[in-house]
């Protein structure tokens, strides 16, 4: 809005100018340039009056998003970049070694799914957070208790299932029984993948039941909008992805025989790769001032 105001005022000290020399030049002309600059001056106070009023459109609380918003989000970047370089690493050792020690695999499988459950945990808090961030700035109602009690549980427990799947990945290949190690991670993985299933639900749907109460105020959150409109899509196919993917490995070996298990693998992560990146950079982007609705000064600015 600077850059407007600049020229908004060069442009009512060069039209002065303008109009002072067609006085001092005397005559019919110059009365002319004299009706002409009170004119044009009159238009530029006018062009400033609607700058002022288009500052006034577009708040502060109107792009904020929250300092725990904007911590959360950059911790979220920094885990899903370990989980990448991670994952490049284990790859291409197998591809150089032939094969992976016992040694060696539980110790990046454990790291590779700790980065990348933790970016979910991380990714689902701060929307979570921004919801109620949004919420409070437009003087909404104060969320109920239990809504807050199902969030924090629901939080909590996929951090708990997140520590315990590190843990339990780590110690599977050195336990004595490798099968019940198994069983409990799986029983765990089934969990972790519940528990985040509800929590995105959970998510998509207080973004859209908030966007609809906003909908009926004079000015329009564009960040929950965004929300509910671009990103819930998002989290919403990562959730059913992670699903499926969740169903598939825990069928029974005979059913499973034909299916390709590294292939498997490897789209998940170029799919949870290509949505956590479009989810980042759409969430670094909300607070961006929206473009005000065109009106009629901006219509008659556009024919000028």
């Amino acid at each position: 809005m600077s850059s407007n105001y600049l020229s908004t005022i060069v442009f009512v000290l060069s039209t002065l100018a303008n109009g002072a020399q067609a006085r001092r030049g005397g005559g019919s002309g110059g009365g002319g340039g004299g009706g002409g600059a009170e004119i044009s001056v009159y238009r530029a106070a006018k062009g400033l009056r609607r700058d002022s009023q288009a500052i006034v459109s577009v708040p502060y609380y109107q792009i904020s998003t929250g300092m725990p918003f904007q911590i959360i989000i950059l911790l979220a970047a920094i885990s899903l970049l370990a989980s990448y370089i991670i994952y490049t690493l284990f790859v291409a050792y197998d591809l150089q070694q032939g094969f992976v020690t016992h040694t060696f695999q539980p110790v990046f499988y454990a790291m590779l799914g700790f980065t990348e459950e933790l970016a979910d945990v991380l990714i689902a808090g701060a929307m979570l957070l921004l919801i109620y961030h949004r919420a409070k700035l437009n003087n909404l109602p104060p969320v109920p208790w239990w809504k807050k009690t199902l969030d924090i549980v629901m939080i909590t427990s996929l951090s708990a299932f997140v520590v315990v799947l590190l843990s339990v990945t780590s110690a599977i290949w050195v336990v004595p029984n490798y099968n019940v190690a198994f069983n409990a991670w799986l029983a765990f993985f089934h969990l972790y993948t519940a528990v985040y299933v509800l929590i995105t639900a959970n998510i998509v749907i207080s973004a859209i039941v908030l966007s609809s109460k906003l909908s009926t105020m004079v000015i329009q959150d564009h960040m929950i909008r965004k929300l509910a409109a671009d990103i819930s899509p998002l989290l919403s196919a990562r959730a059913l992805f992670q699903l499926i993917d969740d169903i598939i490995t825990s069928l029974p070996f005979r059913q499973v025989q034909m299916v390709d298990f590294d292939a498997l693998r490897l789209a998940g992560v170029i799919i949870q790769s290509l949505i956590y990146v479009i989810v980042l950079a759409k969430a670094i982007g909300l607070s961006e001032i929206p473009k005000p609705p065109k009106t009629e000064d901006s219509n008659e600015k556009a024919e000028a």
